[in-house]
């Protein structure tokens, strides 16, 4: 669910004008930009926030200490609206201050960014990255488990889109390194996601292997990625992390290109187990 497609002036003016919403300086009282985002009327969230972006930065006492872009960033197919949040981000009379910046560093109750809540919800690759330019330092955070927002989107799969797990990564490469407080890898978190995939995967590799004497692993990976089906992407995302690991240790702690995966298909052994 999308919300309110058309604004309506007078129920826009009538919210904005209430005298228990207000965008004064009180922290327990719900200014207009998060009250009709809580409405689901995005048209006037964008309008709100092209006239009101301090309103962008206030945290909800209620919810936990999250802000409109946490909200927004929870909810599929608002890339319009976010991209709104995020360029309406100054304030006309105080240039100096960066509200959506602020809104994209804050962290909820949970430790999360709204970068931790977009990596979880699935959301596309331009929230992704409009979030990380505007605020970079969220891929470093960590939230009360311990967790980046790397580990977040490996253990929201299979909602894991490549081009994002790229992203995230190439932004922060060393978080594919780093153990959550329970001693967990974003690789880790993955496989334990896709376990019926991987150990279904290790069983076909074995039968090939059995019944084609001779013939090299790769063929034995084409004949998985044809009989395993949704088996390829859960591949791919697990090799881009292990390159992630080389790539880490190979330039002694320093960032590299991401390339498309080419690691032996043997190491599924390693991380069905």
């Amino acid at each position: 669910m999308e919300g309110v497609i058309c604004h309506n002036n007078n129920h826009y003016n009538a919210i904005c004008e209430d005298k228990n919403v207000s965008s004064g300086d009180n922290a327990d009282i719900t200014p207009p930009l998060y009250y009709l985002a809580r409405q689901l009327i995005w048209p006037s969230v964008m309008l709100r926030a092209a006239s009101h972006p301090h309103e962008i930065a206030w945290k909800d006492p209620k919810s936990g200490g999250s802000t409109v872009l946490h909200q927004t960033c929870r909810i599929p197919g608002l890339s319009h609206v976010v991209q709104s949040l995020l360029l309406n981000h100054t304030n006309h009379n105080q240039n100096k201050n960066n509200y959506a910046a602020m809104a994209a560093k804050t962290q909820d109750e949970r430790g999360w960014t709204p970068l931790h809540v977009s990596c979880w919800n699935g959301a596309s690759f331009d929230i992704v990255l409009g979030l990380i330019r505007i605020a970079p330092g969220a891929a470093f955070v960590r939230d009360e488990d311990g967790r980046t927002p790397l580990h977040v989107l490996c253990d929201s799969c299979p909602r894991i889109d490549m081009s994002v797990l790229k992203l995230v990564l190439e932004t922060n490469l060393r978080a594919a390194l780093c153990r959550d407080y329970k001693g967990c890898t974003p690789l880790a978190l993955l496989c334990e996601r896709r376990r019926d995939h991987l150990v279904a995967a290790v069983a076909l590799l074995e039968d090939s292997r059995r019944n084609s004497s001779g013939v090299n692993d790769v063929v034995n990976v084409n004949v998985i990625f044809l009989r395993l089906v949704g088996f390829r992407k859960c591949w791919e995302q697990m090799m881009l992390l292990l390159q992630a690991h080389q790539i880490w240790e190979n330039n002694g702690g320093g960032n590299g290109d991401l390339q498309q995966p080419q690691l032996p298909f043997s190491i599924l052994h390693a991380v069905a187990g």
